[in-house]
């Protein structure tokens, strides 16, 4: 991706993940933006848009990993685009169709990275959505490492809590996976957090 193409991505993640509103435009119950009303809305804002710079976010995000798409994808037709996972908890309405995960579809171990200064709150309170609409977990320690990172303050290091999913199941934990391959949960009590 180029660097315009890197601000529209930006710019996408804010817009389907946490406020449509700003460009003018609703999101359906899963999740969808109609494809032409988003790149007018985009362009009433200055962001000139055509759907061939939407496709090269969607082939060629970032967080494409280990052959699941990234953050976004299109409909069959292409006429219809969503963030795969993220979701504000303001949108409330926007409930994707995650799947419970049986236990064998689910990793031993699953980490989540976070800034240092927030440790001792997590190891009394858990992990808690916050304002998402579930608790993001990875089955790589080097993507916890990473989403923690980006989180990182002058003076504070990277935390990286490791959970067991067996535990977790057997405490009544239910785990999703996203389109995109990111694990989510409501939330993870604090005596499972390692």
């Amino acid at each position: 991706m180029n660097k315009s193409q890197e601000h529209i991505s930006k710019f996408l993640s804010k817009i389907l993940r946490h406020d449509p509103s700003i460009i003018g435009i609703t999101l359906d119950s899963q999740g969808w933006a109609d494809v032409t009303e988003l790149m007018i809305g985009m362009q009433k804002q200055g962001k000139f848009v055509e759907l061939s710079d939407l496709e090269i976010v969607v082939s060629q995000d970032s967080k494409a990993k280990n052959g699941n798409p990234g953050r976004y994808s299109f409909n069959d037709d292409k006429t219809k685009i969503r963030a795969n996972q993220g979701h504000n908890k303001k949108l409330k309405h926007v409930k994707l169709d995650y799947t419970p995960l049986s236990s064998r579809e689910v990793p031993n171990w699953l980490y989540h990275g976070t800034n240092s200064r927030f440790v001792e709150a997590i190891k009394k309170e858990g992990l808690v959505k916050m304002n998402r609409q579930h608790v993001h977990l990875s089955d790589e320690i080097e993507t916890a490492n990473e989403v923690g990172d980006r989180r990182l303050k002058q003076d504070t290091e990277t935390h990286i809590f490791k959970i067991s999913t067996i535990e977790a199941m057997n405490d009544g934990v239910v785990f999703y996976k996203s389109k995109n391959g990111v694990y989510l949960a409501d939330a993870i009590p604090a005596w499972l957090l390692r």
